[in-house]
């Protein structure tokens, strides 16, 4: 007996090997056939698309006006248009889908306005940021614009008018957010913001009331659920951009479901505050 184990170990062991296999029902054979993963969450990305392009299809423009308070007194208003647009980019030659805005303020007497526009792809993930940002202001002492272009390897920035300071004749900007594009990917898809800290440029719109050059700063951003008593409505979000270096804050308020629609928002810079809602 002995010299028969010795001579066939492997084949005995083997043997049981199988036995207690078929015991445990871990064989191939005996294992219930694999049942499907379902997704946890439905493809929310798809869904938001789709919302989207029915929504833009009919609408085509959409305009909304606020106003703008201090203190509770009102002291501006401001329409806040975006449309559809088609841009044709010339190197290379390329045809590309925008949601463009017009954001436009004047003040309670008229005497002061900004106009900022922005062309921000549709395709955010293949083209982040905005290909260009225009801001013009017009006061009683003079005018000023200023222009952000999408350019290889920074943004290119153009400087006009008598209000703004010029800091060199051929300024640039490093390819980082900007303030300004935030809107638009708000309407487009609000899971595109950036979230935590990071470097942006703050809105023309910013630097054209200061009349200073754009620079790119410090931010710390934050989306989250509103839970305020400033706005009202169903299910609303709040995205804010705090500048510690600025002493400047931004919080845009927005209904949760698409389109996105934008309710209002605070902007506190130095201290003083103003609130914006839609009426």
């Amino acid at each position: 007996m002995d010299k028969f184990i010795r001579n066939n170990f492997l084949a005995i062991c083997i043997t049981l090997a199988v036995i207690f296999a078929f015991a445990q029902k871990a064989t191939i054979f005996q294992q219930d056939a694999p049942k499907t993963v379902q997704p946890v969450v439905k493809n929310t990305n798809q869904e938001i698309e789709a919302t989207f392009n029915n929504y833009w299809k009919e609408q085509g423009t959409e305009t909304s006006l606020f106003i703008l308070k201090q203190d509770s007194v009102k002291i501006a208003e401001a329409m806040l248009s975006f449309t559809l647009q088609d841009f044709e980019q010339t190197e290379p030659k390329e045809h590309i889908q925008m949601l463009a805005s017009t954001f436009t303020q004047k003040s309670i007497n008229y005497k002061n306005s900004v106009t900022t526009s922005t062309l921000m792809p549709l395709n955010i993930l293949l083209r982040p940021h905005a290909l260009e940002v225009s801001s013009s202001v017009q006061e009683l002492n003079g005018t000023g614009f200023m222009k952000l272009t999408f350019a290889p390897k920074s943004y290119a920035v153009t400087i006009e008018g008598n209000l703004i300071k010029k800091d060199g004749e051929h300024l640039a900007l490093s390819k980082t957010h900007n303030e300004d594009e935030m809107w638009s990917k708000i309407r487009q898809n609000p899971a595109t913001l950036p979230q935590g800290e990071f470097e942006i440029i703050p809105s023309l719109t910013y630097w054209n009331s200061l009349h200073k050059t754009p620079e790119v700063q410090s931010v710390k951003a934050e989306f989250k659920n509103y839970d305020g008593k400033e706005f009202t409505g169903k299910k609303l979000k709040i995205y804010s951009l705090n500048y510690p270096d600025l002493k400047r804050n931004l919080s845009i308020i927005f209904e949760e479901n698409s389109p996105f629609k934008i309710v209002g928002w605070t902007e506190e810079n130095e201290g003083k505050v103003v609130i914006g809602r839609r009426y």
